[in-house]
């Protein structure tokens, strides 16, 4: 690893380290942004350390099946690899892949006003899979809501006006 210059808005979380693997110093990783597969086409990863970000390169990846494997350069054991479990994998937002119209990165809907069938519902604070399609966590006071991210609730993502409308009301369960 060694340090690289960048902004840490210039960055966005993709994934993490998940369990080892072996004894050759291979780990899981998980996505935190869509499909697993995903992850081999970002050419830099980054590492946070305190206040400051490193780059690693990896030595080898593998997809098996719906899942990656990768082995950090350098890191030969299993007790090696234990260093890296549970950190997170950050790349540069121009290494993102573009998307197709009317698809969004989970960076870009976090923010975003919502409004509902009883007007304002809140502000998109997270996201997160639940298997089937993700989930939006809306936060207004201390109140928040979990809505479906599906075409059949989610109508109109604005991010020049930083909105979002679903039909969706704040009593819903």
């Amino acid at each position: 690893m060694h340090d690289v210059m960048v902004q840490p808005g210039d960055l966005l979380p993709v994934g993490r380290f998940g369990r080892t693997y072996g004894v050759g110093g291979w780990n899981w990783v998980h996505s935190l942004a869509g499909a697993v597969c995903d992850l081999v086409f970002y050419g830099s990863w980054y590492l946070r350390s305190n206040e400051s970000y490193s780059a690693i390169a990896l030595a080898s990846k593998r997809l098996v099946g719906d899942r990656l494997r990768v082995q950090v350069q350098g890191c030969l054991t299993g007790e090696q690899a234990q260093g890296y479990v549970n950190r997170v994998i950050y790349v540069p937002k121009c290494a993102l892949l573009p998307l197709q119209e009317g698809e969004y990165y989970w960076h870009e809907l976090i923010g975003l006003e919502v409004f509902g069938l009883d007007g304002y519902l809140g502000v998109v604070q997270e996201l997160f899979s639940a298997g089937v399609h993700d989930v939006l966590v809306v936060t207004k006071d201390s109140c928040r809501i979990l809505i479906p991210y599906v075409d059949a609730v989610v109508k109109n993502v604005s991010l020049s006006e930083q909105r979002m409308d679903v039909e969706w009301a704040s009593d819903y369960l």
